[in-house]
């Protein structure tokens, strides 16, 4: 799959989830009130890799199912173009070190709750585009390892 194919497939599957009233749960501390106030007027073609932030600051982590649905074929979008963050660093790391377990592991965080079955499949397609095309960016920010779980936890085996 191209580059534009999976963007352009990102969009498509994902473009009944719309834009909610609110990112995060903006009552919880200022810190989702802050990333739910930058984020209030950004549609999801807008939005930009310094919203997104870095991997110590963002709002990805924070983001409402509803958000996360809305914002995620941008997101996937700053993953398969090679986008750097503001520190200089691959966006593809940030993808993997958020999304990795995501989905299949159920960890502390239900961002991905509304994601069906075409969604996942969008996500693993962007993981293994990511293997495919940067895997040697991956090895050199020594991510490899967080790269294969994630493509084994986001990919969806064909049914017997």
């Amino acid at each position: 799959m191209t580059q534009e194919e999976l963007i352009s497939l990102a969009y498509e599957k994902f473009s009944g989830f719309k834009k909610p009233a609110h990112s995060t749960n903006f009552k919880c501390c200022w810190e989702c009130e802050e990333y739910d106030d930058m984020l209030r007027e950004v549609c999801r073609h807008e939005l930009k890799i310094e919203q997104i932030g870095t991997v110590c600051w963002g709002p990805i982590a924070f983001l409402l199912p509803e958000a996360m649905a809305y914002y995620m074929p941008r997101i996937i979008e700053f993953a398969v173009l090679k986008v750097e963050n503001k520190d200089r660093d691959p966006f593809i790391t940030q993808f993997i070190n958020q999304f990795i377990n995501q989905f299949s592991c159920g960890l502390n965080y239900d961002g991905c709750s509304l994601f069906g079955e075409d969604h996942i499949k969008v996500v693993g397609e962007t993981f293994k585009y990511i293997n495919e095309n940067y895997r040697e960016i991956v090895e050199d920010h020594i991510w490899e390892d967080l790269l294969d779980q994630a493509l084994q936890n986001w990919w969806i085996q064909p049914q017997a």
